[in-house]
């Protein structure tokens, strides 16, 4: 593994080159940084996301649904339930409860993210493409950018700012992206979470 993350940081070393060859060169190193995040496990199911609910060793009992636009899925022997807001592994205990009252003995369910549709993040500023780009779980800031075209010839690479709602507080992340390119630190290439905002600045010089 450790001989894997050296190959893979040895291709972030900054050459001398033009701007724009420049520019290509560190969207190309953004590629191969961008598969470094870890997974969110605290990733907030909503409309539209498709998942996948099965239970072990009953073959009977998988069944792939999107959520609908009011948050709610319908299963076969139990009540409509209300999924959005929740994580995966906090729908796999309440349908844990619902299932093993009656329905199956000793339940084991699982439940798995197949697409996620219910929630953005947003890229601002120096940026090719300034949009929204749709959530999916292990989404680091590098990958967010890599997907709005990659910094422009303006972007101030060491004033990056991600600004995310936590329990209704307001956090704001700085991301100094030269760190990552030239040095390999992988502290900034932050792990996104749904809803938050990049905002890429631009260079005054």
């Amino acid at each position: 593994m450790r001989r894997v993350a050296a190959a893979l940081l040895a291709t972030v070393v900054v050459a001398v080159v033009p701007v724009h060859a420049q520019n290509v060169d560190i969207d190309e190193r953004i590629k191969s940084i961008s598969t470094l995040g870890k997974s969110d496990p605290e990733y907030r199911l909503g409309a539209g996301d498709l998942i996948e609910i099965g239970v072990f060793g009953v073959d009977g009992f998988r069944h792939t649904i999107r959520i609908s636009a009011s948050g709610i899925v319908k299963l076969p022997l139990i009540d409509p339930i209300m999924v959005a807001g929740l994580t995966p592994a906090e729908l796999e205990q309440r349908l844990t409860t619902m299932l093993g009252d009656d329905v199956i003995n000793d339940p084991q369910v699982s439940v798995f993210v197949k697409e996620y549709r219910s929630q953005s993040v947003y890229v601002l500023g120096a940026v090719n493409a300034s949009r929204a780009i749709e959530y999916r779980e292990g989404m680091t800031v590098m990958e967010a950018i890599l997907e709005a075209g990659g910094f422009t010839r303006f972007a101030d690479q060491n004033d990056i700012v991600i600004r995310r709602k936590d329990d209704d507080k307001d956090i704001t992340i700085e991301v100094k992206a030269k760190k990552l390119l030239k040095n390999g630190d992988l502290t900034q290439n932050v792990l996104l979470k749904a809803g938050d905002y990049i905002v890429v600045s631009e260079s005054l010089f």
